[in-house]
């Protein structure tokens, strides 16, 4: 076998080893529909209400994210630190209110399980 035979295999070698130990990473970061944040944290929201929402989440001196979440769906913004402080505002629309809030620190995933401007939407406890 040439050199150019041996290097092409041990190249493949590699590349095969590499794709079975970031299995999980790899079919995250391409078939996730959140992806794979590079991101050292961040602050994340998944819409479990039945309703389409407007999510605005602003980190401090990090990522602000504007999305319409769907039902069962998240959005995350991304902080260049662990527990960095952060704002979450969820309404029906961007421009108008009413709007419920929740202050946030990165690294945590929460969840909102209703959208009630009354009682502060259905924050987790």
């Amino acid at each position: 076998m040439s050199n150019i035979g041996k290097v092409f295999l041990l190249l493949a070698a590699v590349i095969a080893i590499g794709l079975i130990v970031y299995q999980k990473q790899i079919s995250q970061f391409f078939f996730a529909p959140e992806g794979l944040s590079l991101a050292a944290s961040e602050i994340c929201l998944q819409n479990q209400t039945e309703q389409n929402l407007v999510v605005d989440i602003s980190v401090q001196g990090g990522e602000r994210m504007v999305v319409l979440l769907v039902p069962q769906e998240q959005g995350c913004a991304a902080s260049p630190e662990i527990s960095r402080k952060g704002l979450i505002k969820v309404g029906m629309n961007e421009k108008e209110g009413p709007f419920c809030r929740l202050e946030a620190v990165s690294g945590q995933k929460l969840k909102l399980n209703r959208f009630s401007v009354e009682d502060n939407c259905g924050w987790p406890k």
